[in-house]
């Protein structure tokens, strides 16, 4: 899922997570790592490269997110938990060095309706470096776990200077809880639908 939830890493913990997407002519590859530091706080990094109808273009970004125990609300719908996130993004052109051109703050929302169903919620802001102006987005996504082996979700996401994206897809759990794979059916503003397939891989254990 592109959005976010409260869950942080366990300290001394990884997770890996890769996907690729192609829409039209243009391929993308993402890697995005990501281990706990506390119990409540994460670091996040993620590589991307983008290939076809434009110049090929590599980006990286290194994010934390913070989601603390006094932030966790019981609520007659479920439980509410509450977290942020921030990051800054680079990126490179072939022909260019690597440069600074995004700050992100995200707030974070999630409500656990029940033990297989969790709602969440992304509002965020992103200040471009290159001509100082702000981009506001959302997202909200449903997940639900139908079984040990399966988890099934759909999600939306809109900006002020973009478009909209929707997402419906699936997780298979070759390993409950540790290694699973994901199939997401995608659709832009004036783009034809995509399918992407990812891999997570969680619970990694620093040496």
């Amino acid at each position: 899922m592109a959005t976010d939830d409260t869950a942080t890493v366990s300290p001394g913990e990884c997770q890996f997570e890769a996907w690729g997407l192609r829409v039209g002519d243009e391929r993308s590859q993402t890697v995005a790592p990501a281990c706990g530091l506390t119990d409540t706080l994460e670091l996040d990094t993620a590589a991307t490269r983008i290939q076809g109808g434009k110049p090929s273009l590599n980006g990286l970004g290194v994010g934390l997110k913070w989601a603390p125990d006094e932030a966790v609300f019981a609520t007659t719908l479920g439980s509410l938990s509450l977290g942020i996130e921030g990051g800054v993004f680079w990126s490179r052109n072939p022909a260019e060095p690597w440069r600074a051109d995004n700050l992100a703050v995200v707030a974070l929302a999630s409500l656990a309706l029940t033990p297989t169903w969790t709602i969440s919620a992304n509002l965020g802001t992103t200040r471009s470096l290159l001509d100082h102006k702000f981009t506001t987005g959302a997202r909200l996504g449903a997940a639900w776990q139908a079984s040990e082996r399966w988890l099934l979700f759909v999600e939306t996401f809109a900006a002020d200077r973009g478009g909209s994206l929707n997402n419906a897809g699936l997780r298979w759990w070759l390993l409950p809880g540790q290694l699973g794979v994901d199939l997401v059916a995608s659709r832009y503003t004036g783009s034809a639908a995509s399918v992407s397939l990812g891999l997570g891989w969680y619970g990694l254990r620093l040496p």
